[in-house]
């Protein structure tokens, strides 16, 4: 039950993510020579940071299925060796 990432949904967020991360140094090197923002420069700040939160979040919602998935499984296996192991004890009777 391993589950699937979508390469076109992760390379569309990093080009995305790039594509904020460059708006953002070119906001930072601009707050290093002025120190006043306009409004634009705020937002663009604020959802930069908000775009790197949800992108956190997507990561880690992904690892906890992945870890979820990697469980069932564990236990899955588990169980069939548990059943094997009784079968063997019973035929050593």
């Amino acid at each position: 039950m391993a589950t699937k990432t979508n390469p076109k949904s992760t390379n569309s967020e990093n080009k995305l993510d790039q594509s904020t991360n460059n708006k953002t140094e070119a906001i930072t090197e601009n707050q290093q020579k002025r120190m006043t923002l306009t409004p634009e420069q705020v937002q663009v700040l604020v959802m930069r940071q908000l775009n790197q939160v949800n992108a956190k979040k997507d990561e880690l919602t992904i690892a906890i299925k992945q870890l979820g998935d990697l469980a069932t499984q564990l236990s899955n296996i588990c169980a069939q060796q548990n059943k094997a192991l009784g079968q063997l004890k019973t035929e050593e009777k």
